[in-house]
């Protein structure tokens, strides 16, 4: 699935949408004038290719007026179907893939509702240390049935609107195999997508190993001057000046064999293959 993660002005106000802090694919034409010839591009390019199950076509979309977000995705549609009449279309919900009722009943043929699974954020994401699960999380007691109820709210819409829900993202940040239940976590978010018949993908294959946000199943543990997580500037974020002088480490480091299995995740996961 191709996914379209940092539009032209980026379609979000984060870091990972590659903004400066204002979301500005909503306030300018010109960008998304933009935005739809890349789509008509990649579509002319990938129409008839197998591997390619679909386009996500917008990553956590959050634009200040959710109510526009329908007519763009028309928009959107209508300029891939020009090219390309084979590919599923994937419109991720509103507000980072979490308000999908804002959609409303899809147009057109072939087409999937996106949503991403990370609540409770401060436990998934780690942003505040040494939460448990189940345990109280932001005033409310989180357990198996509260994660089915919340995710159970996307079930109803889709039998209403008849229409498929692909999690293109959940996940979790590791900490430890026990103490802080975070597996236990993820199998209760499984076993809810497996009742639901959700298709779904774990975020993510491979990452930097953190303190924060959901990490990979493959984890790169060294600290590289390109990774340098003391700060004050995590060396990531260094791309652009580091390049010409650690090119070769830096492209041989993101190699999978350079990285170390979460195997705790990857055994979580393997049980849900399939099933």
């Amino acid at each position: 699935i191709l996914d379209l993660h940092a539009a032209p002005g980026a379609q979000n106000p984060d870091w990972h949408s590659d903004s400066d802090g204002q979301a500005r694919l909503w306030k300018k034409k010109s960008l998304q004038k933009q935005y739809f010839a890349i789509w008509r591009r990649i579509a002319k390019r990938y129409k008839n290719e197998t591997t390619i199950a679909g386009y996500d076509v917008l990553n956590e979309p959050v634009p200040a007026n959710p109510k526009i977000l329908p007519k763009f995705y028309a928009q959107v549609i209508k300029e891939i179907r020009k090219v390309d009449k084979n590919h599923i279309l994937f419109l991720e919900a509103h507000n980072y893939g979490q308000n999908l009722k804002i959609l409303g009943q899809p147009k057109g043929k072939n087409i999937a509702y996106s949503i991403h699974v990370y609540q409770p954020i401060n436990f998934t994401f780690n942003f505040q240390p040494h939460l448990r699960y189940p345990g109280k999380i932001d005033g409310k007691y989180w357990d198996k049935k509260r994660v089915y109820d919340y995710i159970a709210q996307y079930q109803k819409l889709s039998e209403k609107w008849q229409v498929p829900i692909f999690v293109g993202e959940f996940g979790i940040n590791y900490r430890s195999p026990k103490r802080y239940g975070e597996l236990r976590y993820l199998s209760d978010v499984l076993d809810c997508f497996r009742k639901f018949g959700f298709h779904w993908t774990y975020w993510s294959y491979k990452a930097i190993a953190g303190d924060l946000y959901p990490d990979g199943i493959w984890q790169y543990l060294p600290n590289s001057p390109w990774v340098k997580r003391e700060g004050p500037v995590l060396g990531w974020e260094n791309f652009y000046s580091l390049w010409k002088k650690h090119k070769q480490q830096i492209a041989a480091s993101w190699k999978t064999v350079k990285f170390t299995e979460n195997k705790y995740i990857s055994r979580l996961l393997s049980k849900y293959f399939n099933t």
